[in-house]
């Protein structure tokens, strides 16, 4: 994804005055970066809140907690180039120039962050996925793999032919680029997911509680896909029926940031139940019911861990061994 305003400069013009001159209304240009930044800086502190609890109490190899790492120095960069590009619009290139300019360097390298982000959350689930998949693991997740770079490869391609051609040049190739690059990365996390919670579904047990939690993971995997490709398909929809206009973009902001938020709500819910089945293992009192809020939940779980400790000298596992 990569940003692509009208490259023709335009004088500015008042917004309550509707359109400007070259046919394209503040309201699905300016006004649609904006909307999509705001929705996405909520979605980054969601994300920023679960990765908070994951480093808290998760006790997972220096590689996975590296790559969690990674993934949220990414989310970090996405949306501080995404401030960063509203406010040139807004302030240095509409107010000052009395220009709508075509380009921005942080707009520019949004398409970089977008397809790298999708590639360490898909990458990440895959490992899962070959967790879980002994046998066939790699036949499934070598095609979502190779979707996954696809739409990289995509995303970086679009970006460097942002430098490479003039700023006057019809940019429709480029966004004919970011399209399949969404598609792409649909594509890969359906596969994922899909298997991903098949294997789950067979994976049932008769204890009510663990019953709970397979049915909250498969809810995050499956709904958080459904998101997905909605957003793609909407965004697909704009670009050919809308193509000057910026809301495709703002779907794309928002949508790179739920891929980390199913990442780490699914990695969290996994490591709640692995730490409330050895907590009842060694005869503690289990919280899974807690409803006291990120307070609350901070307090019960400090509780559960501490006990546990005293009980025991090993460690407890909050994500399931994969090498």
């Amino acid at each position: 994804m990569a940003l692509l305003l009208n490259s023709s400069a335009s004088p500015c013009m008042n917004p309550s005055s509707g359109p400007i001159p070259d046919g394209q209304p503040l309201e699905t240009t300016i006004g649609a970066l904006l909307i999509g930044t705001f929705l996405g800086l909520v979605l980054f502190g969601i994300a920023a809140h679960q990765a908070w609890r994951y480093f808290i109490f998760g006790t997972d190899t220096k590689l996975l907690r590296g790559w969690v790492s990674s993934i949220m120095i990414m989310e970090t960069l996405h949306s501080v180039f995404c401030m960063h590009m509203c406010y040139h619009f807004l302030m240095e290139s509409h107010s000052h120039t009395g220009i709508l300019t075509g380009r921005v360097w942080s707009g520019n390298m949004l398409g970089i962050f977008t397809g790298l982000i999708i590639l360490l959350c898909q990458s990440f689930l895959s490992r899962y996925v070959l967790h879980f998949w002994t046998r066939h693991g790699w036949s499934i997740v070598f095609p979502a793999l190779v979707l996954s770079l696809g739409q990289f490869a995509l995303v970086t391609a679009a970006t460097v032919l942002l430098y490479l051609w003039p700023a006057d040049l019809d940019t429709f190739a480029i966004r004919l680029l970011n399209c399949t690059h969404s598609a792409l990365a649909v594509a890969a996390n359906v596969i994922l997911a899909v298997a991903f919670s098949y294997r789950l579904l067979s994976q049932r047990t008769g204890f009510q509680k663990t019953g709970s939690v397979i049915r909250l993971l498969i809810l995050y995997t499956i709904h958080g896909g459904i998101l997905i490709f909605m957003m793609a398909l909407v965004s697909l929809i704009v670009t050919f029926v809308l193509p000057k206009s910026q809301i495709f973009t703002a779907i794309d902001i928002a949508a790179t940031k739920i891929y980390t938020n199913m990442l780490l709500a699914i990695i969290n819910a996994r490591s709640n139940n692995d730490a409330d089945t050895q907590a009842t293992n060694h005869g503690v009192e289990n919280f899974t019911d807690d409803t006291g809020g990120s307070l609350g939940w901070l307090c019960k779980r400090t509780t559960v861990i501490a006990s546990y400790a005293a009980t025991s000298s090993g460690s407890p596992s909050y994500l399931p061994e994969v090498s």
